[in-house]
C-alpha cells in the first residue's frame, strides 16, 4: 500500500531529477550554437556570497547552528489530513520551482546573464523559483516547528523560526543582487516594468 510519504518522496525525486538534469546540461553545454553563451557574470562579492550560501556545504550552516525544522519532519505529525495537505502543497510549490528551470532550458546558470526569461512563471513574478522554494519551506517547516514545540523547550521554536527567516533572507538577497546585475540590460529594465512583483 502506498502512503503520502511515498508520494512525497517519489515526487521530489522526479522533480529534482528534472531540475538538476537541466541545470547540469545548461552548465556543461555552453555554446553560441544553442544560444546560451554568457553575456555577463555577477560582478559583486555579495552576489557570489549569497549564491554560494544557498548550496551545500554552506547552506548546512542553517541546520547545524540555527536548527531549522526538518523539511520532512511534518510526516511525523499525527493528523493524516494535515500531513497530506502539507505534502501536496510542498510538491505543488516545487513543481512551480522546476517549471522555472524548464523555462530556462539550456540557458540555466547561476551568477551569469544568459538572456532574459519572460515566459511561464516569469510572466507572473520575477523570481518564481525562489518564491516557490521558500513557500515550500514555510508551509512544511513552520507548522512542524509549532507542532514539535509541544515536546521541546520554547527557545527551540524561536531558534528554528530564526533559521527559517535566515534561509529566506539568503534568497531575498539573491534576488536583489541578481536584479542589480541584470538591470544593466535595458531588456531586463523593461521586464521589471512589465512584471513589477518579485515574489508574490
Amino acid at each position: 500500500k502506498y502512503s503520502i510519504g511515498d508520494f512525497h518522496n517519489v515526487s521530489y525525486t522526479v522533480i529534482f531529477s528534472i531540475d538538476v538534469g537541466l541545470a547540469w546540461a545548461g552548465y556543461v553545454l555552453s555554446t553560441r550554437w544553442i544560444k546560451n553563451t554568457l553575456f555577463s557574470v555577477e560582478p559583486s562579492v555579495l552576489g557570489w556570497m549569497v549564491a554560494l550560501m544557498s548550496y551545500p556545504p554552506f547552506n548546512r550552516v542553517f541546520g547545524f547552528y540555527l536548527s531549522t525544522p526538518s523539511e520532512s519532519g511534518f510526516m511525523g505529525m499525527k493528523s493524516h489530513a494535515a500531513v497530506t495537505l502539507l505534502a501536496v502543497m510542498s510538491v505543488m510549490s516545487f513543481c512551480v520551482y522546476t517549471s522555472a528551470t524548464v523555462c530556462f532550458g539550456l540557458r540555466f546558470s547561476n551568477l551569469t546573464h544568459r538572456g532574459i526569461i519572460t515566459t511561464g512563471p516569469y510572466a507572473v513574478v520575477r523570481h518564481p523559483a525562489y518564491a516557490a522554494k521558500n513557500f515550500s519551506w514555510w508551509c512544511v517547516m513552520m507548522p512542524f516547528a509549532f507542532y514539535d514545540a509541544g515536546t521541546h523547550p520554547t527557545y527551540l521554536l524561536a531558534i528554528q523560526l530564526t533559521g527559517l527567516v535566515a534561509m529566506s533572507s539568503i534568497y531575498y538577497w539573491r534576488a536583489i543582487t541578481e536584479e542589480r546585475h541584470l538591470a544593466r540590460d535595458p531588456e531586463y529594465q523593461a521586464y521589471m516594468k512589465k512584471v513589477p512583483w518579485r515574489f508574490i
